[in-house]
């Protein structure tokens, strides 16, 4: 970096802190219009009260006059509690330790008080056509009794102005929390999306390979009108894979109907050796909410696991039950004893209970286990409202 660039930075920099301490002396219009109602009620106040007593004592008064008269004695009040306020607010995030609000004290009443007390004393005399002639003649034109009700006043306004101050820093301190906790609130869900959807970018070529496997494997046997069949088959799951793989939800109707539909393209390839039993299926289906893509997973590792392991006939059975409360669905097949498992290219189970965790916390669950010669996976989701159909009829 030059030497230029670097001038310019630390102007750039000496500019910016110069504007920001500006901004932070500026005292909005809404808190100047309540320090100049405070103040105005406490002139009018004893103007009128003044007027009060003169007129109880038989004295002449005239009201214009004495409003005039303490008018001069308002004004300083009302700019030393808008400089303060200002002072103290852009200074609010330190003022929890007690030695700074003693120096602040001391500092605004050396600078504020002990001049606006001789101010007073000089115009008193100066109201009575007189002129200064030593401390004395200033005590006994403004006697102390007034000096002291003067203190009383300065603390009482420091106060105020030092009370209102840390209101705003504890308002200033919580919203800068909240903003803080929403930020990170907002940087866990975009990490957890990011998430999501590594997660389906790893399925979706894996869907498409396996799909793309089928169909070659009925052109390999020259069973060409099969073959364009599955070609028509493929793009109803491509149109469902564009649809809802993006999306949070789909429909638990969707996702059976979608790997209905997967299975029919792999009985094309497999023929008779495999079989697919349905329990349970309804229209009522079609008004629960899961994941996208979520079922296809768990069909695709019944097969991998199942005919594309032993070569001989497999039998993969799809039972849904449905409660108020959540939505369970049983995926089996056969397994043959002694045949290893196929280590395969598969997403995983791991993949799908991430994915299930990223949806629904604990309240969804991913159970595996064998029973009479059969591989069973139980998934069980929430019962959620339900999308409508992206894949028609």
């Amino acid at each position: 970096m030059s030497n230029g660039d670097s001038l310019e930075l630390k102007l750039g920099d000496i500019t910016i802190d110069a504007a920001s301490r500006r901004s932070a002396w500026r005292v909005k219009p809404a808190v100047a219009a309540s320090w100049l109602g405070l103040w105005s009620f406490l002139w009018l106040a004893h103007s009128l009260t003044s007027y009060g007593s003169l007129q109880r004592q038989g004295k002449a008064a005239d009201l214009a006059t004495l409003l005039s008269d303490y008018l001069w004695y308002y004004v300083p009040w009302f700019l030393f509690s808008l400089a303060l306020f200002a002072f103290l607010d852009s200074r609010r995030d330190r003022l929890i330790q007690p030695a700074r609000i003693v120096t602040a004290y001391a500092v605004s009443a050396t600078c504020f008080l002990v001049p606006y007390l001789l101010y007073v004393a000089l115009r008193t005399l100066h109201l009575a056509g007189k002129r200064p002639a030593g401390l004395q003649s200033l005590l006994d034109a403004y006697p102390p009794v007034f000096w002291f009700i003067d203190l009383v006043l300065f603390t009482g306004c420091f106060g105020a102005v030092l009370a209102l101050a840390a209101v705003r820093a504890t308002l200033a301190a919580e919203r800068r929390q909240r903003e803080a906790e929403r930020e990170n609130l907002t940087l866990k869900v975009d990490l957890e999306r990011q998430r999501m959807a590594t997660l389906m970018a790893q399925f979706e070529p894996h869907f498409l390979f396996n799909a793309l496997n089928a169909i070659s494997g009925l052109v390999r046997g020259n069973e060409t009108g099969r073959a364009v069949e599955g070609i028509s088959q493929l793009g109803q799951l491509l149109r469902h894979v564009l649809q809802v793989g993006r999306a949070e939800r789909s429909s638990l109707g969707d996702e059976l109907d979608f790997v209905s539909r997967y299975l029919a393209l792999q009985q094309m390839r497999h023929g008779d050796r495999l079989e697919i039993v349905t329990d349970g299926m309804s229209a009522d289906l079609q008004d629960i909410a899961c994941p996208p893509l979520i079922l296809q997973p768990l069909v695709e590792n019944a097969l991998r696991h199942g005919i594309e392991t032993h070569g001989q006939s497999d039998h993969i059975s799809i039972s849904v039950t449905v409660s108020n409360a959540d939505a369970v669905i049983r995926i089996s097949n056969t397994r043959l004893a002694g045949k290893p498992s196929n280590p395969g290219l598969g997403l995983g189970l791991a993949n799908i209970r991430d994915r299930l965790r990223l949806a629904y916390g604990g309240a969804a669950g991913l159970e595996t286990g064998e029973e009479a010669g059969r591989f069973m996976v139980t998934l069980r989701i929430p019962v959620e409202p339900g999308a409508g159909s992206p894949l028609g009829t």
